[in-house]
């Protein structure tokens, strides 16, 4: 990793992963990419994920007191929770929730799906 005063530089090889059973009592196994980790932003910016879900595993609907999180799906397909409802969700959608709602996501597609997420404190109301 390049960390300079001003900006950071990390390389796919160099993104921790990690494998995640039960993301938010979701279904299967979720492997977690830190791309950004906790701490290394100085605002608002929590952590951004690079997470591959094989078919039929899924991150399960949680709640959102205090953050706004965006779903960006590179690849794959499948079924987005938002607040309880079910979307379909395809490569190239987006979603963005905001403090105070519930989301969860389901790869229902036959292949991997890969999807960034952006966790970012949300300002005080």
């Amino acid at each position: 990793m390049t960390d300079t005063r001003t900006a950071m530089l990390r390389t796919t090889s160099e993104i921790r992963r990690e494998a995640a059973d039960g993301c938010h009592d979701g279904q299967g196994r979720v492997d977690i990419g830190w791309a950004v980790e906790r701490g290394e932003s100085e605002l608002g910016l929590q952590f951004v994920h690079d997470d591959m879900l094989p078919p039929g595993a899924g991150i399960g609907e949680h709640f959102h007191a205090d953050s706004e999180e965006v779903y960006f799906l590179i690849e794959g397909a499948g079924t987005l929770l938002l607040d309880g409802a079910e979307h379909p969700f395809a490569a190239g959608d987006i979603s963005l929730l905001k403090r105070g709602h519930s989301h969860g996501i389901c790869n229902t597609g036959a292949g991997p799906m890969r999807l960034l997420v952006w966790q970012v404190k949300a300002a005080a109301p």
